[in-house]
């Protein structure tokens, strides 16, 4: 005799099995920063990057504020980060010595994967959600409102 829980459900010999490969991406992008160090955000450090495109976060005060990628257009990861460091130093609210960066180089062929993307969801999922990135871009402000 067999059991069945109706279509697609599980039954004695059969079940449902959803393999999510873009889950799993991010959750690897995300352990990989992890066993990285953060370095200044200066240009002393971003002269040492190479133009790869890749993926990148963002640190104030050792605090998660921000997961952006990097693309050729952007000249890669030091391009990309001289854009964020430019606005930065501008304005008045933020002591650029807080401000600290991680960086994956991550091969072109992935980029249609939007390799941001699924990081900023793997720290949704965990309740890790960086801190409003619209307000990042716009702000540069981290500050509870």
């Amino acid at each position: 005799m067999t059991e069945s829980s109706g279509a697609g459900g599980r039954g004695v010999f059969h079940d449902d099995f959803r393999l999510s490969i873009t889950k799993a991406l991010g959750d690897q992008l995300a352990e990989a920063l992890t066993t990285l160090g953060r370095a200044p955000l200066n240009e002393e450090n971003l002269s040492k990057l190479e133009e790869r495109p890749g993926v990148y976060q963002l640190y104030v005060n050792d605090a998660f504020v921000y997961v952006g990628k990097a693309d050729r257009k952007h000249k890669g990861l030091p391009g990309r980060l001289r854009n964020h460091l430019r606005k930065l130093s501008g304005r008045g609210n933020l002591d650029l010595a807080d401000v600290t960066f991680s960086c994956l180089y991550v091969d072109e062929d992935f980029s249609a994967l939007a390799p941001e993307q699924l990081l900023i969801n793997h720290y949704k999922e965990r309740g890790r959600d960086p801190v409003e990135q619209q307000r990042f871009r716009e702000q540069g402000s981290w500050a509870e409102a």
